[in-house]
């Protein structure tokens, strides 16, 4: 994915990544290209220091306790999101283009909660801008959940690629809808009153309630809702293994309870 980016022409100020993509094989890759980036690791992770490997833990309650220093890295949904934070340099330069850095991030009501990052940058960088680029994580986790739960950026059941690659799209297109509306209601919103400015979420609802029509009636679609549920157990019977024989009780009503028919058909013997 980054060797695509790069052919497309992009070249990003920095490459972020959690843990699972912190391996050093994409730290060799990034680094060849002198690609600064941020990359989140565990605390066991080890790394080289005084012809030793330590831990980043170690390593940081070693060198860097003195240095914590409080930095602002985003807003978030009940105020500022800041941690206090303590960066050095380790190892030697890997070349002209780039300096091995460790970050660390501790929270400001629980020191004991830290998070490490491997980083590297250019040699005139300053450690609050590695802050700055670590904490641009958050919006981008946010905006994945959001496409999840708004648009269904993980709700697909393909089989192949393009598929996938077209339900993914749609999703994104969504969003990109979503967030278009969102941006020019809040430049637009009127002044004064207690408001929050309007999200995705928020977006969306009023898309349903305001703009689109109301197709059914509740009683359309409790009788979509039984007719969508019945084929659901028909499929779900065909999909369980049952002894030779066993057939399938298709209800024409609720139940037999209700005094409405049901008919049973045999399984084939085919």
């Amino acid at each position: 994915m980054l060797e695509r980016a790069w052919a497309a022409g992009l070249e990003p100020a920095w490459v972020l990544g959690d843990e699972v993509y912190s391996d050093f094989r994409t730290r060799w890759l990034l680094e060849a290209r002198g690609q600064p980036y941020v990359l989140a690791v565990s605390s066991n992770q080890r790394v080289w220091s005084g012809g030793y490997q330590v831990p980043v833990a170690e390593l940081a309650d070693a060198c860097l306790e003195p240095d914590w220093w409080l930095w602002r890295v985003a807003d978030g949904a009940k105020g500022p999101r800041q941690y206090e934070w303590a960066a050095g340099r380790i190892g030697s330069s890997m070349d002209e283009r780039l300096v091995g850095w460790l970050l660390v991030r501790r929270s400001c009501q629980d020191p004991s909660e830290r998070a490490y990052y491997l980083c590297a940058a250019s040699p005139e960088t300053a450690a609050q801008q590695l802050a700055t680029a670590a904490g641009q994580r958050w919006p981008i986790e946010s905006c994945f959940e959001t496409a999840k739960q708004e648009t269904g950026l993980d709700e697909y059941e393909v089989r192949t690629w393009h598929g996938w690659y077209r339900h993914i799209t749609l999703s994104m297109l969504a969003l990109a809808f979503l967030a278009a509306v969102r941006a020019q209601a809040n430049e637009t919103r009127v002044e004064g009153g207690l408001l929050v400015p309007l999200t995705e979420p928020e977006v969306r609802r009023l898309l349903l309630a305001i703009v689109l029509p109301r197709l059914q009636s509740s009683e359309e679609a409790l009788l979509w809702s039984h007719w969508r549920r019945r084929h659901q157990a028909v499929a779900r019977h065909f999909d369980t293994p049952q002894p030779k024989g066993v057939g399938i009780l298709a209800s024409t009503g609720e139940s037999r309870k209700h005094g409405t028919k049901s008919r049973y058909f045999p399984r084939s013997q085919n």
